[in-house]
């Protein structure tokens, strides 16, 4: 589920994001969807990391909302397990 409305995800205190992929196992070629339940309401920026001992690869994302789905594609180079990583930041609130 995604859009621009506020979705109310189950929020624990333990600082972590669980995203959520469209398959349990993927091969070379295919792209990985992978849906990012923020914390954040409105825009604010996401750096996905892929890794295997290293960073393999890395995005930033424009969010737009707390729910986004992030498309990875999988090159050849990819073929061993990898683990993709998610920070989410926003601007601090400005306090009067």
């Amino acid at each position: 589920m995604t859009g621009k409305d506020y979705i109310s995800w189950r929020r624990e205190n333990n600082d972590r994001i669980n995203l959520i992929a469209n398959k349990v196992t993927y091969t070379p070629g295919e792209t990985a969807e992978i849906l990012i339940p923020s914390p954040y309401q409105g825009a604010h920026v996401a750096l996905v990391t892929v890794e295997r001992g290293g960073i393999l690869k890395h995005d930033v994302i424009q969010m737009t909302s707390n729910s986004q789905l992030y498309r990875l594609p999988l090159p050849p180079s990819m073929r061993r397990m990898c683990m993709c990583r998610l920070c989410c930041s926003r601007e601090p609130m400005r306090i009067n």
